[in-house]
């Protein structure tokens, strides 16, 4: 389980089942954190955080010792795992996981050599690795998955097979189906990477890839341009999507191999080896080679900075590491996501139960991110009123009397927050409305109060289950409903806070014990 965070900026990797979200993820990390296959792999949702590298001794002897051991202590909250440790996991969640009706998500801290962006203080990138949403078997739980979480993410790659094209089907509706998240969930930037791309070169591949770039022009509605620009204010209109046609495969190879030993190197795979080593030495020669000799004969090729440089970029893949870093951007670019996504969590406010419990998790992260409360609290309160409607509505009957603790419940859990953070006016209209509401509530019961006594003298009482009207309440029910009250009466917080309220309790407490020995 991952500490939690002050702040985070999250990356999805979306796409359908083995287009290499799993490959693209390990070129990212640059070392195989996932399970990768041509059959589907990933069976969990996994959130991969990036924290930052412990200092190292040379390191920490720049700064002050407050400032060391501020970093210190905040490298060791988190509980981070070795790729090869995380790898074992994952595949054995595979594996279990496979046939699971729900969905598992898992959580992961990692530290990075080469950290993919330069995050904001206490901000953490996570990367989270989606199972293919048009996996077989499954139904659409992973498709639903992404619909439900869209507003939670801040960044979406969205991975298509760069062999195929968007010539089906079933990748036009991948496309409409991110497009429609965009229009309805929250507008992010999108990433498509057309993935498998190894020969960029090759004409038939580069067709295809102008095919798909026509395609996603002709969804999305724009026209696709580079460089990318950064946004130094709130987004009003959809970003462009940025596509770039890429080789993770090869990716992951070069951006590993580069910064391992030899004797490192040689643990790579072997069909691995074979396929990059036929490519970077030549089909004949590579054959004339023993075992050992092609492991350092490729280890040559491309482990040297120059050889990587000039690799990297005939993958593209450097512009996929470009376009993350322009897109999450600099400490004021972050800054501003931060805040988007409190006003997206405010305006996705549950109008039930729990409300209150979303907004102060709301109201927390935009402290940290230099937000005035009073626009946040303006939006609370017109989801609240909201939620009190419906429920006053929905009270018509006796089955339905629980239903005035949801904005009770709600109120009292606000009105502590605003004593605690001195909203001194919106303690006052806590209080007004938990008075409005235990008022309603005795009040209607105290006007049925009058029609039940006289059936009961008459003996026309028939009690029904489950009670629709307040007359089909039996002596027991409101013997039930009576001692409630009695109990509410008792507590000092109520007499204290509810003086009038108090009153009209104890009038209706009288009512309703002549009620009951009416019944007996």
């Amino acid at each position: 389980m991952m500490a939690p965070a002050k702040a985070e900026i999250k990356v999805a990797l979306i796409g359908h089942v083995s287009v290499g979200k799993t490959t693209v993820l390990n070129a990212l990390f640059r070392d195989k954190f996932g399970e990768v296959s041509m059959k589907r792999t990933t069976a969990a949702v996994n959130y991969f955080r990036i924290v930052s590298k412990r200092p190292t001794e040379d390191k920490a002897e720049a700064g002050s010792t407050e400032e060391k051991s501020k970093q210190w202590a905040d490298v060791a909250s988190y509980d981070t795992k070795s790729a090869g440790c995380i790898l074992k996991e994952i595949t054995e969640d595979n594996k279990e996981l496979r046939n699971a009706s729900g969905i598992k998500e898992k959580f992961f801290d990692i530290e990075l050599d080469d950290p993919l962006c330069d995050m904001r203080e206490n901000t953490n990138l996570v990367v989270v690795d989606i199972p293919g949403i048009n996996e077989a078997g499954v139904g659409s739980k992973y498709r639903d998955f992404v619909e439900k979480k869209w507003d939670k993410f801040d960044v979406a790659v969205l991975v298509m097979d760069g062999k195929q094209g968007v010539n089906t089907e079933e990748q036009l509706k991948l496309l409409q189906f991110v497009k429609s998240n965009q229009e309805a969930k929250r507008q992010i930037p999108l990433i498509i990477l057309l993935n498998k791309v190894d020969d960029p070169d090759d004409e038939i591949q580069a067709v295809l890839v102008d095919e798909s770039r026509q395609e996603v022009e002709k969804q999305f509605g724009c026209r696709i341009e580079e460089p990318l620009t950064t946004h130094n204010e709130p987004r009003k209109e959809a970003p462009i999507p940025v596509l770039i046609p890429t080789s993770a495969m090869h990716a992951y190879f070069y951006r590993t191999a580069s910064q391992m030993t030899f004797d490192q190197f040689k643990s790579i795979d072997q069909e691995l080896i074979e396929k990059m080593g036929r490519e970077e030495i030549g089909r004949f020669k590579w054959k004339e080679l023993s075992e050992d000799k092609r492991y350092q004969a490729v280890y040559d090729a491309v482990s040297g900075e120059g050889q990587y440089n000039e690799r990297l970029e005939a993958t593209n893949f450097d512009k996929l590491l470009s376009a993350l870093k322009e897109i999450i951007g600099d400490e004021q670019t972050q800054l501003i996501t931060l805040r988007e996504q409190v006003l997206v969590t405010l305006s996705n406010l549950p109008k039930k139960q729990g409300l209150t419990d979303e907004f102060k998790s709301a109201y927390e992260k935009s402290k940290t991110v230099g937000m005035p409360a009073e626009p946040l609290r303006d939006m609370y309160w017109s989801m609240y009123e909201e939620l009190e409607k419906r429920v006053i509505g929905a009270f018509v009957g006796p089955a339905a009397r629980h239903v005035l603790s949801e904005p009770m419940i709600e109120m009292a859990i606000f009105y502590e927050l605003a004593c605690r953070a001195s909203w001194e006016d919106d303690q006052k209209k806590a209080l007004d409305r938990m008075r409005f509401l235990v008022r309603h509530l005795l009040v209607f019961i105290f006007k049925n109060v009058k029609e039940c006594k006289e059936k009961m003298k008459t003996g026309t009482v028939v009690p029904k289950s489950p009670p629709l009207e307040w007359s089909d309440l039996s002596p027991l029910d409101w013997h039930s409903i009576c001692s409630s009250f009695l109990l509410l009466g008792y507590s000092k917080s109520f007499c204290s806070t509810f003086g009038r309220e108090k009153m009209l309790l104890e009038i209706l407490r009288d009512s309703l014990m002549v009620l009951v020995l009416y019944s007996l």
